[in-house]
């Protein structure tokens, strides 16, 4: 599916890319997609799709150093700075949608997936209340990689975040570990536009951000839908399911966990009968939130 691109220009003046995707009806909602480590927001218009059928406009970003916006390649001194890029490219957004698109007037969701989930939990937990969404879905959240680090690299990329921060190493994705589509791992393997090298101190900030969500989660009463593979080579669902479980009332706040038992890392990537569940459970969990706004609605 073809999306439009525009361009923001976020507080501290790096460009990014952010591209968005338009239903062929009624406007019912509005989706931003956050998109992973070593990808960009173009492997999303899968995504894109489902959420514009229900009838959702539907944007996301290249995070700077990633795809085809600004920035050191692999490189963020800091989570919270992809946080105020969220904020940013929300607000120029909503500043080009029609007021019947504002969050005033039909719901916001937040989906993020990876690293995209990680930042939008950092982004919750930084902005409270402050913030437009009334939901969000958490596909394969980057809380604990299952690939481990050893030791000697983690006290090394320390040292070096310290001394030369923006010293970048491979990031060590390989692509078959991303999914069982072989389709899929041959376009994510010859793709352009994808950075495969991290900074050590993005390294760094990825550990300060988990622990942050692994303290403060349970602070978190927005509506959320996590769902998450059980064979991911990537991120580690042990540590998912563990963070998930602090949350203290789960039920009561809408907030779900999902597991689907042998799928790998992006869900939304599997050969396509395997992707069909993510797809309806995705889909239906946006379209019960939607007919609740509406049926509260005067």
């Amino acid at each position: 599916m073809q999306g439009r691109t525009r361009t923001v220009y976020t507080r501290d003046r790096e460009r990014l890319l952010v591209r968005q995707w338009d239903p062929k009806g009624k406007v019912r909602f509005v989706a931003c997609v956050a998109h992973g480590g070593a990808e960009h927001s173009g492997r999303y218009a899968r995504v894109a799709g489902w959420l514009t059928d229900l009838g959702g406009v539907v944007f996301a970003p290249d995070h700077r150093g990633q795809g085809q916006s600004d920035g050191t390649p692999g490189h963020v001194s800091s989570f919270s700075v992809y946080g105020d890029d969220i904020e940013d490219v929300c607000a120029s957004v909503a500043d080009a949608l029609p007021a019947d698109c504002q969050p005033d007037a039909v719901p916001w969701f937040f989906y993020g997936h990876s690293m995209g989930a990680l930042i939008g939990l950092t982004y919750l937990l930084d902005r409270g209340s402050e913030h437009p969404f009334v939901g969000g879905i958490f596909s394969a959240p980057l809380l604990g990689l299952k690939m481990k680090v050893p030791a000697y690299k983690r006290i090394v990329g320390e040292l070096a975040a310290r001394i030369i921060p923006r010293l970048t190493l491979p990031a060590g994705i390989p692509p078959e570990a991303i999914c069982r589509d072989n389709d899929e791992i041959a376009r994510y393997r010859n793709d352009p536009h994808r950075v495969t090298k991290v900074s050590a101190q993005w390294f760094v900030s990825m550990n300060e951000a988990i622990t942050r969500v692994e303290q403060e989660l349970m602070r978190l009463t927005l509506p959320m839908l996590w769902y998450i593979g059980l064979a991911d080579q990537i991120c580690d669902p042990a540590e998912q399911q563990r963070m998930f479980a602090t949350l203290p009332n789960p039920a009561g706040n809408d907030q779900t966990l999902h597991r689907f038992e042998g799928y790998y890392h992006e869900l939304h990537n599997e050969p396509e009968l395997l992707r069909k569940p993510v797809r309806d459970l995705a889909v239906s969990w946006v379209r019960e939130r939607l007919q609740q706004v509406e049926a509260s609605d005067p």
